[in-house]
C-alpha cells in the first residue's frame, strides 16, 4: 500500500468489517421483517384496533430501505410482504390485502417472480441452522401457498 494516502489506507484495513457489518445489518433487516410480518398476522386475527396502523409501519419499512438503496436487505422485506399478502387473501381481509399489492406493485416483477419461487421452495418450517428461533422465515404455510399464486397472479407476475 506505498503511495496511498492514510485516509484510504485506513478504509481499506476496515473494508472486511465492514462487509461483515454489512451482512449483519441484512440479516437483521431480514429478522425484523419476519417479526413485524408475524405481528401483524397476530394483530389481524385478534382483532386488534392498531392493525392498519401496523401494516403501515411495515410496509414504511420497505419503502425507507427503498429510498435509501438497501436493496440486498429488501429481499426479506419483499418476502415478507408476499407472505403477508398471501395470509390477507387467505383471511378475505381485502382492504389490507389491496394496501399489500399497492406497495407490491412497486417492486419490479421479476423480482418478485423469483422471491415467491424462493417462498414456495422452503419445505421445512424449521431452520437447520442451531439458532435462538429455529424457525426458517421463509417457510410459507402449505395452506397460505396457493394465496400467494393468486396473489402473484393479481400483480401480473409469472413463476
Amino acid at each position: 500500500m506505498k503511495g496511498i494516502s492514510p485516509h484510504i489506507r485506513r478504509w481499506a484495513r476496515a473494508m472486511p468489517m465492514l462487509i461483515v457489518v454489512a451482512a449483519v445489518v441484512q440479516f437483521v433487516v431480514e429478522t425484523v421483517a419476519y417479526d413485524l410480518r408475524v405481528l401483524n398476522q397476530v394483530a389481524y386475527q385478534q382483532d386488534c384496533p392498531r392493525t392498519a396502523e401496523l401494516l403501515r409501519a411495515f410496509l414504511r419499512l420497505g419503502t425507507t430501505l427503498h429510498r435509501r438503496g438497501f436493496t440486498r436487505a429488501l429481499r426479506g422485506v419483499y418476502k415478507m410482504w408476499l407472505a403477508l399478502g398471501a395470509f390477507y387473501l387467505s383471511e378475505g381481509a381485502e382492504s389490507l390485502s389491496e394496501q399489500m399489492q399497492e406497495a407490491l406493485g412497486q417492486v419490479e416483477p421479476d423480482v418478485l417472480a423469483r422471491l415467491g419461487e424462493e417462498l414456495l421452495g422452503v419445505t421445512e418450517p424449521e431452520f437447520w441452522e442451531i439458532t435462538d428461533r429455529g424457525v426458517n422465515f421463509d417457510y410459507l404455510d402449505p395452506n397460505l401457498r396457493p394465496h400467494l399464486h393468486e396473489l402473484l397472479n393479481q400483480l401480473q407476475v409469472s413463476g
